[in-house]
């Protein structure tokens, strides 16, 4: 920081059978691991854990890519417990276009669904959100071409 005091060390291990690369974040004063971050052979991430201050698993996510790079499954952990999965789907111009998040301990789920509309070169210039059917959100963008 900008008193000179170390705030943050990180340590980079690599794992040469997989091509993987771990990010782990420890808390210098205490010794304390903060986070551990597991990236894959392209440096996508693909899990996460956040730990307390005795060292216990607080938080974990679980990234599942598909051939292309795209996020198509995640699950979120409190502890050991599933708390969030969600399951996303791409159109065939890559845009996301569907998201199932399932609460399993709620016994909950909402499907969020994502509407395009085009202009003639192919790029979205609205973006409607809805969830369970309902629209929440109207994004519109201007595409000036020169």
């Amino acid at each position: 920081n900008a008193r000179g005091k170390e705030i943050m060390q990180q340590e980079f291990s690599y794992n040469k059978k997989d091509l993987s690369k771990i990010k782990t974040t420890t808390n210098p004063s205490s010794k304390m691991i903060e986070n551990v971050q597991k990236f894959d052979k392209n440096d996508n991430l693909i899990e996460s854990y956040q730990f307390d201050v005795e060292g216990n698993v607080k938080s974990k996510f679980k990234y599942v890519l598909d051939g292309n790079d795209k996020i198509i499954d995640t699950k979120y952990f409190e502890s050991t417990i599933l708390k969030v999965h969600r399951t996303l789907t791409y159109n065939h111009l890559n845009f996301l276009i569907d998201v199932t998040v399932e609460y399993p301990d709620k016994n909950k789920s909402d499907q969020i669904t994502y509407i395009y509309d085009f202009d003639e070169k192919a790029n979205w210039i609205k973006l409607t959100e809805y969830v369970n059917s309902i629209p929440v959100k109207v994004e519109e963008r201007k595409i000036v071409y020169y």
